[in-house]
């Protein structure tokens, strides 16, 4: 696959709820994935987040069967940023999504370790402050070097259950016991949007009965 495959953005929404491979048997997903170019991490995150469902990198379809809820996922290189804030921008303010979609926010990853140069990090600035325009929040996830060479089926996983460890907990523990704090952190945003969506559309849902 080429650099411009691998970081074109698909304009495609989903027609219909999208596929289960791979999750057969598994709950339905708290909140979608989309990654705003290939390699952004989607795949990765997705089996650290239990509750997270990739969406393949189409704007789900807004089926009442589904959650209407989506983070975009890019990396912290200059052309994963763009990929992202153009994303963003179909959401808010083109409005060229399904309207029962509800945008949660940006989760970047860094591209490589260590600092980003200047005018990366103002780059970053730019479209995390679009993500919050657009109703969202904005997640920095961490160089993680373990997972690098990490098989997929040995990264940690999270469950909205887990109580996260601290201190020498956390320490003492295997590494690979909980993904670092910054993963968790963001899972437990996202659970509690999404259980505000469910409470929000609950609540209309019983206006319009009434």
């Amino acid at each position: 696959m080429s650099v411009e495959d691998e970081l074109a953005v698909p304009e495609t929404v989903w027609r219909t709820p999208i596929p289960a491979e791979g999750r057969e048997g598994a709950p339905a997903p708290a909140f979608w994935l989309f990654g705003a170019h290939g390699g952004a991490g989607v795949s990765t995150l997705t089996r650290v987040m239990l509750p997270a469902g990739d969406c393949m990198r189409r704007w789900p379809s807004g089926h009442s069967s589904e959650s209407p809820l989506v983070v975009i996922v890019s990396r912290t290189h200059g052309a994963g940023l763009s990929a992202a804030h153009r994303q963003i921008a179909r959401y808010h303010p083109q409005g060229a999504v399904p309207a029962r979609l509800v945008f949660a926010g940006l989760i970047t990853i860094p591209d490589a370790p260590g600092k980003l140069p200047p005018e990366m990090r103002h780059h970053l600035a730019l479209v995390a402050d679009a993500a919050r325009k657009a109703g969202g929040e904005h997640w920095h996830l961490p160089w993680i070097e373990e997972w690098r060479t990490c098989p997929r089926e040995d990264l940690p996983r999270w469950h909205p259950r887990d109580r996260p460890m601290v201190g020498r907990s956390r320490i003492a523990s295997d590494h690979g016991a909980q993904p670092p704090l910054e993963v968790i952190e963001a899972g437990q945003a996202l659970i509690r949007r999404a259980s505000d969506v469910i409470a929000q559309n609950t609540l209309s849902t019983e206006r319009n009965v009434s």
